[in-house]
């Protein structure tokens, strides 16, 4: 329990001190969703949030493996990890 925890905090921080950087950083890269007719929005939108989210997410399962917890020892890496990985990458 305090490993899962301890996962979401590591998560949380992360995706909260990441998101104003991804966005300032596709401000900034001009990688902007303008506002046309069809769409809601009336300001252009930074479309880098999600790089935010990826590496918290790649952060919080880096920091938790090195924690000698029951949950840490499911995360096994191996050939098909690697793969997943590397797949769920090229996806994003």
């Amino acid at each position: 329990m305090t490993t899962i925890l301890l996962a979401f905090i590591i998560a949380l921080v992360s995706s909260l001190f990441l998101t104003p950087v991804a966005r300032m950083v596709g401000i900034r890269l001009g990688a902007v969703d303008e506002p046309v007719a069809r769409k809601v929005h009336t300001v252009p939108l930074p479309r880098s949030g999600c790089i935010a989210f990826f590496t918290a997410f790649l952060l919080t399962l880096l920091i938790v493996k090195f924690f000698p917890t029951k949950v840490a020892t499911l995360f096994v890496l191996d050939k098909h990890a690697i793969a997943l990985a590397l797949g769920g990458i090229i996806v994003f």
